[in-house]
């Protein structure tokens, strides 16, 4: 695409952040160095458009989250890695594009102009479910003997049979516990913008068996080992992946962080792409949600 702007003069770290606020989609192409730039590890002294625009869109995910859900969608290409997925933006609608093509691009397609393969239809009346008896109340609660012809009878009827939606939704949801850590909203609205229903989504996350609370602080671990954050940047960052207040402050209140090396390697990685006085450098830190004497000491550090 930039091919047709080869006879024009283009300031590529403007145009970028521009078109973000201009649009109503952004459409983010995952990738190893985007990720990086989006973290802010990559090369400082390459991709300055890329990291521009990432400066951007963080921005704008600070903001409003909803926002930035509604407006960006990450598109995996043909030999994409959804590991090159930052990992605070697993909740926000992905597409694979196996093949640049009109069947390929149909997903994506559909989504931007509000044109879906599938309409949900009415609900149906809601069913009749008369109480039982206090005899078969008492009869379900009496102990079983042990033995092969220990059975008790009962009138209560057998439950309903999990579909085939609620069955793969459940093994898709088990499938992302075992590599990223989410909250019981975020994995619901993952598997939502995978296309399974609302419906068999929410029953996944019910029957996962997972405790929410430990995926809280196995995120809060994940983020520090990639992100420098604040104590409450992190508890804002969890809250923003769907996880409760509780959770969240659980969380971070257990982690294993030095919060003033945060604070340090946060103002290391502002002054990578960007000048500050020294007391610029110490307001931002506070405004990321350090402590002031934490800013101050790391401000104080990187001018040394």
């Amino acid at each position: 695409m930039d091919l047709y702007h080869l006879s024009a003069s283009v300031d590529w770290t403007r145009w970028g952040p521009g078109r973000i606020a201009e649009c109503d989609f952004v459409l983010v192409v995952v990738s190893e160095s985007w990720r990086l730039a989006w973290e802010g590890r990559g090369d400082p002294t390459k991709g300055a458009g890329a990291a521009a625009e990432a400066d951007a869109l963080r921005s704008l995910y600070a903001v409003n989250r909803d926002v930035f859900r509604d407006k960006v969608r990450l598109v995996l290409l043909p030999g994409a890695n959804s590991k090159d997925i930052p990992s605070g933006l697993h909740g926000v609608a992905r597409f694979e594009v196996g093949t640049i093509d009109d069947a390929g691009l149909s997903d994506l397609l559909r989504n931007l102009t509000e044109q879906p393969e599938f309409i949900r239809g009415e609900l149906g009346d809601l069913p009749e479910l008369p109480p039982r008896s206090s005899a078969s109340a008492q009869a379900r609660s009496a102990p079983v003997t042990a033995g092969p012809a220990a059975t008790v009878e009962t009138d209560a009827a057998p439950g309903p049979e999990v579909t085939l939606g609620q069955r793969n939704a459940l093994a898709k949801g088990l499938d992302y516990l075992r590599h990223i850590a989410f909250s019981r909203k975020g994995l619901a609205n993952q598997l939502v913008s995978e296309g399974f229903s609302v419906d068999d989504s929410e029953f996944a996350v019910a029957a996962v068996g997972v405790a929410w609370g430990e995926q809280a602080a196995k995120k809060a671990s994940d983020y520090l080992s990639h992100l420098a954050l604040s104590r409450r940047g992190l508890v804002d960052q969890l809250v923003s992946e769907g996880f409760t207040q509780g959770e969240s402050e659980l969380a971070v209140a257990n982690v294993d962080a030095d919060w003033d090396e945060q604070a340090a390697k946060k103002a290391s990685e502002y002054l990578s792409f960007n000048s500050f006085s020294q007391s610029g450098l110490t307001r931002q830190l506070a405004f990321d949600g350090f402590t002031q004497s934490e800013a101050e000491a790391a401000a104080a550090k990187a001018f040394g």
